[in-house]
């Protein structure tokens, strides 16, 4: 860039060796950089600009040199003057005329370092390759949106259902959920400990508009009752002794959009039903020392072993939020009511122990008759204790002994025979060959079916399936 040195101002002059010396080489480094650079003194003259400014107006420098900053108009002259004007920095983003592209312009003030003014120093920055890199990364955004959308649909259509079973009982149960799922309704969950309650949450939250969005569970009576408000609702900055210095979202918070499961809800303290009720009524929460409502969008389900009807005729449980919670009331199973599902959840949990200890597993003929047999008091949470055992200290093949050693399910209890089926067929023909042998002679014996099934521990139903399965005739 050219510039005579007599034509610059007197501030100019005094750090004329700086400019040499390459500390303020503002001028000197104008044509090495790839933005448009352009120069004035404080009287509003432009002592110089870089190769690319003139390009970009189609103009000479020696043209622009020395000539006052009006002579651009527009917005360059606007900010430069501003910047004269007021010391401090002005943006702008407009299109420039002669190339149609948009540029940024930064015209800032430049002092030396004694603090005094010596030029304002103005950058047009072209953004097309920003605006075009934004614009890919808006698509590339949008693609992997809808990527993680179809993964999600996939997920949902094609990932097996996560509730085992097709007795009589669970597909009651799935349809009941298949029904629910697409809906907001709060759905109280009720059974047994061990019977997969949780299970059946997720697969509400699974087969609902919400699965892509966040699932949390809280087990209300695994948190200490003094800190379960502050862990649900959140708490402003300072509410409380130890509080953090900083507003803490509570876990509803973090559920929204989403799904909410309060498990064990029969163990929240009396006084915390009272909010719960009023979250579920105006789906709004208060953060603890907070008077300032957050609205959420959460679905709320709920969890329990105990008799909540019982509970609250005893007062230990609000009336009010029970019918909230009990729009639609689920009951799990026990086990030992649905004891057709045994082989299938055997089966499932075997592959899965398998898996985990790197074991190829399987059960002697025998010893699944034996699982089948057992009241299991500790439900489906019992059954995958047991097998998990058998496979950890189990061989290849688990006789009925190494069953019997856990659940002492001895031959008193079901009439299992001691001969072992050929290797050479599967083990679903054995199961069937010796079913089909064991309900042949229960029929013989009792003569009826109703009979029969009772004496084999099983539903009349039940039985009547395994009869027409099996191909038992004339018997």
């Amino acid at each position: 860039m050219a510039a005579e040195k007599n034509n610059y101002p007197s501030i100019l002059q005094e750090n004329l060796e700086l400019y040499q010396r390459g500390q303020m080489q503002v001028l000197e480094m104008g044509d090495h950089v790839a933005d448009g650079v352009i120069v004035a003194d404080e009287n509003g003259d432009i002592l110089g600009a870089n190769a690319l400014f003139c390009a970009w107006l189609n103009v000479a420098e020696e043209v622009l040199l020395h000539q006052p900053i009006t002579i651009l108009q527009g917005q360059i002259s606007d900010a430069i003057r501003a910047t004269l004007s007021a010391r401090k920095t002005v943006t702008a983003v407009f299109w420039q005329d002669t190339t149609r592209k948009q540029v940024l312009l930064t015209s800032s003030p430049f002092f030396d370092r004694k603090g005094r003014f010596l030029c304002a120093v103005a950058v047009l920055r072209d953004l097309s390759d920003i605006l075009e890199l934004s614009s890919q990364l808006r698509i590339l955004d949008n693609e992997r949106n809808q990527t993680q959308t179809e993964l999600a649909t996939l997920k949902s259509k094609y990932i097996s259902n996560s509730l085992i079973g097709d007795s009589r009982v669970m597909l009651q149960l799935k349809n009941t959920i298949a029904q629910v799922a697409k809906t907001t309704a709060t759905v109280l969950i009720q059974g047994e400990t061990g019977t997969g309650k949780e299970i059946a949450a997720r697969e509400l939250h699974r087969q609902s508009d919400r699965a892509d969005k966040p699932f949390i569970t809280v087990n209300c009576a695994a948190i200490p009752e003094s800190l379960l408000e502050s862990e649900l609702f959140g708490y402003a900055r300072g509410a409380f002794t130890g509080a953090s210095a900083k507003d803490k979202r509570g876990l509803f918070e973090e559920a929204n959009g989403g799904t909410f499961l309060l498990d064990e809800i029969g163990d929240m303290p009396i006084q915390l039903q009272t909010k719960l009720l009023r979250v579920l009524q105006e789906r709004e929460i208060l953060r603890v020392g907070d008077p300032k409502p957050v609205k959420i969008d959460v679905r709320f389900l709920a969890a329990t072993h105990q008799d909540i009807e019982a509970m609250v005729s005893e007062k230990r449980f609000r009336q009010d939020l029970y019918y909230r919670l009990n729009v639609v009331n689920v009951v799990m199973p026990p086990l030992r009511e649905r004891k057709d599902d045994i082989g299938l959840l055997t089966d499932s949990i075997l592959t899965k122990m398998n898996r985990k200890y790197e074991k190829n597993c399987t059960l002697d003929i025998r010893a699944l008759f034996a699982l089948e047999h057992h009241d299991w008091p500790g439900n489906v949470r019992e059954l995958e204790n047991v097998i998990e055992r058998l496979v950890l200290f189990g061989g290849d093949t688990i006789p009925v002994e190494q069953v019997d050693s856990i659940i002492h399910v001895t031959k008193k209890h079901f009439p299992y025979d001691k001969r072992i089926a050929s290797a050479e067929v599967s083990l679903k023909k054995q199961v069937d060959e010796f079913e089909r042998t064991i309900i042949v002679e229960a029929l013989s014996i009792h003569k009826t079916t109703r009979k029969a099934a009772e004496a084999l521990g099983m539903s009349q139903s039940g039985m009547m399936r395994k009869i027409k399965a099996l191909g038992i005739q004339n018997w």
